[in-house]
């Protein structure tokens, strides 16, 4: 008799614990916090960015046309130097990886190499910030600068994260 009841009772904690399991799984992939659905829903794709534009800055459809080729220029030199990155990248682990001493120099050329690449993403991203700027009137411009401001100053990321951490965006 009491062999059964310890049985009743392993089978009961199993099937307690195949809850709690479930339970937490299913709040893992089904509960997000409504800011971030919000903030989701705020934040237009990239796809459809130049629509956003168009209406946040009421631009003339020659206007829309010359940003738009702008803006596909910018973003093929950014996917190159960030293809030539990754590849510089995985060097610099392979080489941080071996650990010979005769590498050192190695990874200090890769260091480097690595630093000025990303200066360079930088000054493309100012570089077209800039270009779109210039196609814009004076009327334009100061939404254009708070929605870059808003963007890249700001930080979008950050702002994701201290939300996802109950913390409201300053």
């Amino acid at each position: 008799m009491e062999y059964q009841q310890k049985y009743r009772w392993a089978v009961t904690g199993l099937v307690v614990m195949i809850l709690l399991n479930a339970i937490t799984l299913g709040a893992i992939w089904f509960d997000r916090p409504d800011q971030i659905l919000q903030e989701d829903v705020e934040r237009p794709p990239r796809d459809h960015m130049q629509q956003f534009m168009k209406k946040e800055l009421n631009l003339t459809d020659a206007q829309a046309d010359t940003i738009r080729t702008i803006r596909g220029r910018h973003f093929r030199e950014v996917r190159q130097l960030m293809g030539d990155l990754g590849e510089t990248r995985n060097e610099y682990f392979e080489a941080m990886t071996n650990s010979g001493q005769g590498n050192s120099d190695i990874k200090d050329s890769l260091s480097n190499e690595l630093t000025s690449r990303y200066l360079q993403v930088e000054r493309m991203l100012y570089r077209h910030i800039s270009e779109v700027g210039n196609v814009l009137d004076d009327d334009q411009k100061p939404r254009y600068k708070e929605l870059m401001k808003e963007t890249f100053i700001r930080g979008r990321h950050n702002g994701k994260r201290e939300q996802r951490r109950g913390h409201e965006r300053k």
